[in-house]
């Protein structure tokens, strides 16, 4: 067990990073004040066809215990872009030098800045901004800039609360589709409704906190009567509580301005306060917008960020008009089915005349897999209509094969007459989970392809999804990046645009890298026609840039860092996989033929519908810098296993997991007993974790030193 004596961490002989407790804190901040990539967006500069790249970054600042927030812009030129309508092999020679950078820069945001969003044509960006009152309180503004200069400074206070940035209600600013009347530019957002002033009399009364006496106020000589009530500033409200605090009642607001100085913030949504909206998109018409609505919110509030299984509609709320003699009354309308009235429905998204969106049965577990489901929508009439074949993408019992794809080729080119998952090697896909990676700002690769990650086991892998074909293929990683499924990798996806992907790649032995990816430059084959999934190109690097990738200023800590080994442990039971992730740090050379027992810290995660991928987490690095190792629990029921895995855990919680975590732990030692030490074991957990750590030290009191909850 590690002891401390004389202010030196004590643990193992051969450790080789121990130091003093001085220099475990340099390296903890080292870890800690690393920058993490957020969000990133994809741009296409009209005139030019010049890619603009952007890339969202937040950094802790543990002098000051606060986050920063950056954005990184690249300004990327395509070069020699392959003529696909030209089958000539020749072209392979043009597509060496597929992007050229031509600037970029790092641009820290404003202190007071807390969003910012740019506008689908480039000329506007908006920005939130947030700046304290002398008492305290928030003050909200819009700053609306154009190419060269600040057009409008908006004030939100008068039309509505605090501007919403939290999940599930936030999910972007949506901005309306390009139409004639370019001169006008609107947005959608979420905010905390405004609160409706109470009528108590016609008089100003006094208020009286409920903390004083009457005899306690000081009275005036004044000839008014004074009034001690009981308003609603003293009532209390309910708020979706956890990292949602102060969030009551969010509402969409929709912005319209134009470059004159002229601007108006309408209230779309009125006398319904029992339902909580967010993420809003607009329609392609632009006649109103598309909400997702949670009901009874009076009813069940906490919980909700943690909570994809919690029933929602979608809502569709028609925009009023200058004629609209009805303005101040909301108009709006269910569009899912009643059969969906026990499922989640968020993340809407449209491409054309269709809206995609995820749907998720409502179940005992809080998180659980995903439809993709779909339905059609007439511009003409701003109606929608449900299709018979809606379900997309179906949650899996377990594991499926699926094709692979060469760098997203194979599934845009094939058609569905021409798809054959037979003839590609095989990917695995066990479903949608989203885990916040869904990227519902640019979902859509083209107009037939959908983009987006999802946990694979203990991975987390890219897929496509082509409409027309009806197809899922998974995005092959190893073309590019040694990325093997034993060490365990994360690939997320953060936009996708005109054949573009920005995706970032991490393992634990790697910090994370954001990649672009043109899917169109590896082959001179002719869009629509099938090609080889079996064939790496000979062009691979041409086709995949490296824009970003975090690094130490420390190169000693760097190589220790690229140095740790990493092992996924598969097992099974009742049908049912499991897995560890193990991660240690390398011997030393004169202890190549030693034993070296190195102390073990075993983490289950939290949930227990959670899991715990294999990329890099500061804390797994420090305690593999430290010279322990660091085993990672995915016990039965955690997410990326099939639905199967889902539903073994409820009513064997207790029994299960804490058999699983017991297994993995047993076949690692004895399967690397000259590494690690079974009489120097750890546990800690939050959660469910801290749950399985009292399971754990109860049920098998003799193996554990210690144990942290």
């Amino acid at each position: 067990m590690a002891t401390i004596v004389n202010q030196k961490i004590v643990s193992q002989k051969q450790c080789p990073t121990i130091g003093t407790i001085k220099n475990v804190e340099a390296i903890y901040k080292k870890y800690a004040e690393l920058p993490t990539i957020t969000s990133g967006t994809i741009g296409i500069e009209s005139e030019t066809q010049n890619v603009k790249i952007k890339i969202y970054q937040a950094q802790k600042d543990l002098i000051n215990d606060k986050v920063e927030k950056y954005s990184t812009e690249y300004l990327l030129q395509r070069n020699n872009v392959m003529d696909h309508n030209n089958n000539n092999n020749n072209n392979n020679k043009n597509n060496n030098h597929n992007f050229k950078k031509i600037t970029s820069s790092a641009i820290p945001n404003p202190l007071n800045c807390m969003y910012e969003t740019t506008s689908p044509d480039g000329e506007y960006v908006i920005k939130l901004i947030c700046m304290p009152n002398k008492d305290g309180k928030k003050k909200y503004f819009f700053d609306i800039y154009g190419i060269n200069k600040r057009l409008h400074r908006i004030s939100l206070d008068k039309h509505h609360g605090d501007v919403i940035l939290k999940n599930p209600f936030h999910n972007g600013f949506s901005w309306a589709k390009p139409s004639s009347s370019f001169f006008q530019q609107k947005l959608v957002y979420i905010a905390e409704g405004k609160k409706d002033a109470p009528t108590l009399t016609s008089r100003k009364p006094n208020i009286l906190s409920f903390f004083n006496d009457i005899d306690d106020v000081d009275n005036n000589t004044t000839n008014e009567t004074k009034y001690y009530t009981k308003t609603s500033e003293y009532e209390f409200e309910d708020d979706y509580g956890e990292q949602l605090e102060n969030i009551k009642y969010p509402q969409p607001y929709v912005l319209t301005f134009d470059r004159t100085g002229w601007y108006q913030i309408d209230t779309i949504v009125t006398n319904k306060k029992n339902i909580a909206f967010g993420t809003p998109i607009f329609t392609s018409n632009n006649k109103s917008i598309v909400c997702t609505g949670w009901g009874n919110i009076q009813l069940r509030r906490p919980g909700i960020i943690y909570y994809n299984t919690r029933p929602s509609k979608l809502y569709q709320i028609y925009l009023p008009s200058t004629d609209d003699n009805t303005k101040n009354e909301t108009k709006m309308k269910c569009i899912t089915l009643n059969i969906e009235t026990d499922y989640s429905c968020c993340n809407p998204a449209f491409i054309n005349d269709t809206l995609v969106y995820l749907t998720t049965i409502k179940t005992q577990r809080h998180n659980s897999a995903s439809r993709l489901k779909c339905m059609k929508y007439d511009p003409a009439n701003d109606t929608f209509f449900c299709i018979s074949n809606d379900i997309l993408i179906d949650v899996q019992p377990c594991i499926i094969p699926i094709a692979i794809s060469i760098d997203g080729e194979t599934a845009i080119t094939t058609s569905s007459e021409e798809c054959d998952s037979d003839a590609a090697p095989t990917g695995s896909f066990n479903g949608i989970y989203d885990r916040g990676t869904w990227p519902t700002k640019q979902l859509f690769l083209n107009e037939d392809v959908i983009v987006f990650s999802s946990s694979n086991h203990s991975c987390m892998d890219m897929y496509f999804y082509n409409l027309k074909s009806r197809s899922i293929y998974q995005f092959e990683i190893s073309h590019f990046l040694r990325a093997d499924k034993n060490e365990g990798y994360a690939c997320r996806v953060l936009a996708s645009k005109d054949n573009l992907i920005l995706w970032t790649f991490a393992k634990r032995n790697m910090m994370e890298r954001v990649f672009l990816t043109d899917v169109l430059s590896l082959k001179t084959t002719i869009v629509g026609k099938m090609s080889s999934p079996h064939a790496k190109s000979k062009s691979k690097s041409s086709s995949t840039i490296t824009l970003q990738a975090t690094s130490f200023e420390n190169t000693l800590l760097d190589q220790m860092i690229h140095s740790i080994t990493s092992k996924i442990i598969t097992l099974e039971k009742d049908d049912i996989l499991y897995q560890g992730i193990l991660s240690f740090p390398p011997p030393k050379d004169e202890q190549l033929n030693e034993e070296i027992h190195l102390p073990l810290i075993v983490m289950p995660h939290g949930g227990p519908h959670s899991n715990i991928l294999a990329n890099q987490d500061i804390i797994v690095a420090l305690m593999n810098t430290l010279g322990y190792g660091v085993l990672c629990l995915n016990y039965r029921g955690s997410l990326g296993f099939g639905m199967n895995s889902e539903s073994s855990l409820p009513g064997n919680i207790g029994r299960n997991d804490v058999v699983d975590c017991n297994a993995l732990l047993q076949y690692t030692l004895k399967t690397y007993e000259k590494i690690f030490n079974s009489k120097d074991i750890f546990v800690v957990g939050g959660s469910h974790g801290g749950f399985l750590t009292a399971h754990l030290i109860s049920q098998y009191p003799d193996l554990y030193n210690a144990a942290c909850k």
